[in-house]
């Protein structure tokens, strides 16, 4: 079973990352999904289970944005997103971190907006619309958490 270095790969993609922020415009660091492979970076020491695959497709997703001069079309930016930054961030760092998507914030603006507007008009009940803001604001405070903890990834640019 093949190992993996902790430090020296840390080291590794820290200094790739660099590579990319001093080497790039902030328009281009969106099409390489920038802020979410610096959060994956960020907690790559924090893996227990996982990290071999994990390391696997960030090594190869910064060798890809190396060989194409850290440029990347929208295009390109959305399959390397299907091909990297999905998988990376849904199979490991969702499994096993508890990271969350940036962009399932519009479907949970639904989720609490559609109970809310339901219970105050078909129900009329202060004890029901209370319950479901409480259980928002706690689901909320989670969220703003994990963004401050930096455990959030991107979209598909």
């Amino acid at each position: 079973m093949k190992t993996v270095n902790i430090s020296d790969t840390f080291s590794n993609f820290n200094r790739r990352l660099e590579n990319i922020n001093q080497h790039t415009s902030d328009e281009q660091k969106k099409r390489l999904h920038y802020r979410s492979l610096r959060n994956f970076i960020f907690h790559y020491t924090s893996f227990r289970k996982g990290r071999l695959k994990a390391t696997e497709l960030l090594e190869e997703y910064l060798t890809l944005l190396e060989a194409q001069d850290y440029s990347l079309t929208v295009e390109q930016s959305k399959a390397v997103y299907d091909l990297y930054i999905g998988p990376i961030a849904q199979n490991y760092y969702s499994r096993y971190l508890n990271f969350s998507s940036a962009f399932a914030l519009f479907f949970e603006i639904l989720l609490f907006g559609i109970p809310f507007y339901f219970s105050w008009q078909l129900f009329h009940s202060k004890t029901l619309n209370i319950f479901i803001l409480t259980f928002y604001i706690i689901y909320w405070a989670n969220y703003i958490g994990k963004y401050y903890r930096k455990k959030i990834y991107g979209y598909r640019y």
